[in-house]
């Protein structure tokens, strides 16, 4: 049986077991010792050292999105409440920025509806570089330029606003997808966007592309209903259009995906599922591993034997390229869940909450 949510990003899980917890989090913003993991001599290593940091005071803090520019250089977007000096009122920051040797909370301007603006949460993030940084609110799309932050594209035209963004990709400033709720795609491509009609009322959770030598472009979006009956689709976008490729598998709902083109595609929510490429009418069959016993919200790779997946109670997995590895008896949590997971070159990164806590793990092999 796996643990899921029946509500994604909004009600906390209520914990019907015993959970025997191990963690390396501690409470305030505080970084943890590296612990080591050593297996065998695999396709790629399952050897990493990790730290943890826990942020946040007397809320609902969380971490929503990473984007990784290198080691040095890594932002965290959601919201983060820290009580102010006085100890009377709470202070929410929605970004935070890793040096290299320490986290710095932020603060972004977010536009809302009309003339408001405020601190409001940030629900994603996406790099083409260290001075070309993109930030999504809701319904604000927002550029870091290495000097200033400015608000490029407003999507909420009219209330109430039912395409709350979840997730963003693109290949340059000028070409970059938001997904959403309703089955919500907007696109920006530089100084104007459109919404790209879907079809459906699905929430979509996850976006993700790819650009080849060639400058080919592949870009899919997975939405999921996860409400009974359970459904999911997943769309191929090109330019200003979106298709649904069928996916025949059980009915089980799926939130996130990596693949890497013409090859395979991996796709996570109830349990994960793999196919040899996307296209329509891909078979697509459920890990017979079962990797897993907890629900899985995110997946990234880099290669096909470097891949890695994160999800409830603080699940943090690494495939090799011949076995996977789970790393949740070091870094589990208690009452939590890892909602996004990247890997790039020798390092996973992992973000999410536990309790009332924002916490982010990093592995470095």
């Amino acid at each position: 049986m796996k643990f899921c949510k029946s509500s994604y990003f909004i009600a906390r899980p209520i914990i019907a077991a015993v959970i025997i917890f191990v963690s390396i989090f501690t409470s305030g913003c505080h970084k943890s010792n590296p612990v080591a993991v050593t297996t065998g001599n695999d396709t790629t290593s399952h050897e990493y050292a990790w730290q943890g940091w826990t942020f946040g005071e007397n809320s609902g803090s969380i971490i929503y999105d990473i984007a990784v520019i290198n080691e040095n250089d890594i932002w965290a977007v959601g919201q983060i409440y820290m009580n102010e000096p006085t100890g009377q009122t709470e202070n929410m920051y929605n970004a935070a920025h890793w040096d290299g040797a320490k986290w710095e909370l932020k603060k972004i301007l977010v536009r809302d509806y009309g003339s408001l603006t405020g601190y409001f949460p940030i629900k994603s993030v996406f790099a083409f570089s260290s001075n070309n940084i993109w930030f999504a609110s809701y319904a604000d799309l927002i550029q870091w330029d290495g000097n200033s932050f400015s608000s490029k594209a407003f999507f909420m035209t009219s209330i109430p606003f039912y395409g709350q963004v979840n997730k963003m990709w693109g290949t340059d400033e000028n070409n970059v997808y938001c997904v959403g709720d309703n089955g919500a795609i907007f696109h920006y491509t530089g100084k104007t966007w459109q919404k790209i009609e879907t079809g459906t009322s699905y929430k979509i959770y996850d976006i993700k592309g790819s650009v080849d030598s060639k400058n080919n472009i592949e870009i899919y979006a997975v939405a999921a209903k996860i409400d009974y009956p359970v459904d999911r689709k997943i769309f191929s976008i090109s330019g200003n259009t979106a298709v649904n490729v069928s996916i025949s598998a059980a009915q089980r709902d799926l939130v996130g995906l990596w693949f890497q083109p013409n090859t395979k595609c991996y796709a996570v929510g109830d349990g994960m599922f793999v196919a040899n490429g996307i296209k329509l009418n891909s078979q697509w069959s459920f890990n017979e591993e079962e990797i897993s016993n907890y629900y899985l919200y995110s997946v990234d790779g880099q290669a096909l034997n470097d891949i890695t997946v994160s999800g409830s109670f603080g699940e943090l997995q690494h495939y090799n390229g011949n076995n996977w590895r789970s790393y949740r008896d070091l870094i589990g949590l208690s009452n939590g869940e890892y909602y996004c997971v990247k890997i790039k070159n020798n390092m996973i990164i992992a973000a999410g909450y536990n309790n009332s806590k924002a916490v982010i793990a990093i592995g470095k092999r």
